[in-house]
């Protein structure tokens, strides 16, 4: 929860009748090195993105992919020019993804914040202004942030994979 409030993710508002937020949860993941012992604990909070009505929190979720014979054919080109080839993983990926529509969320049983009044509210929700695990649009969102930096920094995209710059 506290790289969501770093990152400006959502702000409190109070629930009204005519919206129905959708809801979240949060998944627990144990994370583990190599020889299979416990390093961290982790913890993300996911949408039911399964609760989001199209047209109202969403329009168009596709997200291209690029395919693996694309990628073995830039791996193997790079090996033959004698290019090193870096990965690279993007912490909180989607969550740094604004999105175009207005939703609200409800947090899950357990999580609570204090309001304006110092007291912490039932009857309050939440509008995310980033894109969360579990929401439909996340990828595509993402993709169109991941795609703008790359064009921005001079990358040109692959005529035959648009996922390839």
């Amino acid at each position: 929860m506290t790289q969501l409030i770093r990152l400006k993710t959502f702000e409190l508002t109070e629930q009204t009748k005519e919206t129905t937020p959708v809801s979240t949860k949060i998944v627990f993941k144990v994370k583990v090195n190599s020889k299979g012992e416990h390093v961290k604990d982790k913890a993300r909070l996911v949408a039911k993105g399964y609760q989001e009505m199209l047209g109202q929190d969403f329009v168009c979720t596709f997200s291209p992919m690029t395919t693996t014979t694309a990628l073995r054919l830039l791996l193997a080109y790079a090996v033959d020019l004698g290019i090193q080839v870096y990965q690279s993983d993007i912490p909180h990926a989607f969550i740094r993804a604004t999105l175009d529509k207005k939703i609200r969320i409800a947090l899950p049983p357990g999580i609570s914040f204090e309001n304006e009044r110092g007291s912490t509210d039932d009857n309050f929700c939440v509008d995310i202004m980033k894109a969360l695990y579990g929401l439909k649009q996340a990828p595509q969102l993402f993709h169109r942030l991941l795609s703008t930096f790359f064009t921005k920094h001079g990358y040109q995209r692959c005529k035959v994979d648009t996922c390839i710059f």
